[in-house]
């Protein structure tokens, strides 16, 4: 237990000590970002008293999308897979002191089996996942829409007088990634109980461009970002870029196994992650959030199925907790490959914390939609396949892919993890 507890603070300082100090949560901003001003909005003051008009809707409409967009970042670095608290065959003792294995195959990549390591046995892990994302709800990241509208001036009502009907188009393409190289060991305490930790070193790359467009609907030029009346510039051009490097959230994992025969399983698992990943890099959540797990699995000699059923309970007030299940199979193809599959899944429950702005409404009737983001619950399911390989002096080399079904939250087109695992 001491040997388990020195290598967690060791890597935790070796990860802290590789931390940068760039804040991606204002770089993000930057890409929403139009002139010198405190404000995301900066048009010129030669137009007079119009050089504000789009500042509310800016500091209220467009931070709220850079944040929905901040926090999907973070919601995505934190749901990349750490993998499976257990791995390699399974032993248990009998009453006369000598190892029985309980599992034949090298068990599943991302999913849990009921058996647990056996008492005094050990299994370390370093494991390589990379993530380069797509999509937002199902929008291209290279075609992000926002729509900002002018201040509701005397008399009430948006659109009178008429050079309220301006708006400022912001179109958006975006980049992003994510590297998650994990190190993660679990000790059998007893027969029945699995103790561990993971510890994720993250590396996030986000890069943006956006074009801002005034469009003077009423053809008279009131709204600008530079030049003059009669020589205006309505269109200009923002942009950021940062990558971070640093410890992510780290996790605290028991496993129990409540019930094991020959044939069959159950155990239950609860994993703490500790907001140890700084929130303004966006590569932790700054909450602790608990996950509870049920776990049952059956084993047809080389053939052992399971399924997983669990809560995960999120404390920061922007994040929802989600239902989250997963049903596969791992089987011993040869003495020496293992193959795994999974389908995963993750249901948020309740309403979403942060919601999109509405369209806007003009006194004429027209609407305007705000932003091309739909709004909507980030269900998540997707698909995983992979395989272990011994390849001797008690090394597994473990290689899976994860492949999104759904268009719930940033998706990336698909998610592979290379590593080694090594049992004791």
């Amino acid at each position: 237990m001491a040997k388990l507890g020195q290598a967690l603070i060791a890597v935790v300082m070796i990860a802290s000590c590789a931390e940068a100090q760039d804040d991606v949560r204002s770089k993000v901003r930057e890409i929403f970002h139009f002139g010198t001003c405190s404000s995301l909005i900066c048009l010129s003051l030669g137009t007079g008293n119009h050089g504000t008009h789009f500042n509310p809707d800016a500091n209220a409409v467009g931070q709220v999308v850079v944040d929905f967009l901040s926090n999907a970042i973070t919601n995505s670095v934190s749901n990349l897979p750490l993998g499976a608290t257990s791995s390699g065959t399974t032993f248990a003792f009998d009453a006369a002191g000598l190892p029985v294995a309980t599992a034949q195959s090298t068990g599943p990549i991302l999913a849990e089996r009921a058996q647990t390591l056996g008492r005094g046995r050990l299994l370390f892990s370093g494991k390589f996942t990379q993530s380069t994302f797509s999509s937002l709800r199902g929008v291209p990241l290279t075609n992000l829409q926002l729509t900002l509208t002018h201040q509701d001036n005397p008399p009430p009502g948006l659109g009178d007088p008429p050079l309220e009907q301006d708006t400022i188009h912001i179109a958006t393409s975006l980049k992003a990634s994510v590297s998650v190289f994990a190190l993660s060991a679990t000790w059998g305490i007893t027969n029945n109980v699995d103790l561990g930790f993971a510890v994720p070193i993250v590396n996030l790359f986000v890069s943006g461009t956006s074009i801002g467009t005034i469009v003077p609907v009423t053809g008279v030029i009131a709204h600008y970002w530079g030049g003059t009346a009669t020589d205006p510039q309505l269109v200009d051009t923002a942009s950021g870029r940062a990558s971070h490097t640093g410890l992510g959230d780290v996790s605290i994992r028991a496993k129990f196994n409540l019930v094991q025969s020959p044939t069959a399983g159950a155990a239950f698992l609860a994993d703490v992650r500790l907001p140890t990943g700084k929130p303004d890099e966006l590569v932790g959540t700054g909450k602790t959030s608990v996950t509870s797990w049920f776990i049952t699995s059956l084993t047809f000699k080389e053939f052992t199925p399971h399924g997983n059923i669990g809560y995960l309970y999120r404390t920061g007030q922007d994040q929802n907790s989600s239902v989250l299940a997963a049903l596969g199979f791992d089987a011993l193809i040869s003495s020496p490959f293992t193959l795994a599959a999974d389908v995963v899944g993750q249901w948020p429950v309740g309403t979403e914390k942060i919601h999109l702005p509405k369209p806007a409404v003009y006194l004429n009737g027209a609407v305007v939609p705000r932003t091309n983001i739909p709004n909507g619950k980030d269900d998540i399911v997707a698909t995983a396949i992979g395989g272990k390989l011994l390849i001797g002096a008690g090394f597994t080399a473990v290689g899976n892919v994860l492949f999104p079904m759904t268009e719930g939250g940033m998706r990336p087109n698909a998610t592979w993890t290379v590593g080694l695992e090594r049992n004791f």
